[in-house]
C-alpha cells in the first residue's frame, strides 16, 4: 500500500529514498516523549545523526507519523 499526502506526495516508507521506517520515528519520538530520553542519548542509541533525530523529536521531519497513546480504556482491558 502507497500511502500518499492529501497533495498526492508518497509519505513515509513509501518513499523510495527513505532510510528511517515508521517504526522508527515512532520509537524515537516515544523515547523522547514518554520516556523522557535526552536527545544525543537517543542519537546514540538508534545510530542516526542528533541533528536528525531532533527534526523528528520536533515534527519537523515526518509529521505523519505519530504516537498512539492508548486511552484509559484500553489500559485497563476494556
Amino acid at each position: 500500500m502507497v500511502r500518499r499526502n492529501d497533495r498526492g506526495y508518497r509519505i513515509g516508507e513509501s518513499r523510495r529514498n527513505c532510510t528511517i521506517p515508521d517504526a522508527m520515528v515512532i520509537r524515537i519520538r516515544n523515547l523522547r516523549e514518554i520516556e523522557c530520553m535526552e536527545i544525543p542519548a537517543i542519537a546514540r542509541l538508534v545510530q542516526i545523526p542528533e541533528g536528525t533525530v531532533k527534526s523528528i523529536c520536533l515534527y519537523r521531519r515526518r509529521r505523519h507519523v505519530y504516537i498512539e497513546i492508548p486511552s484509559e480504556d484500553e489500559e485497563e482491558g476494556r
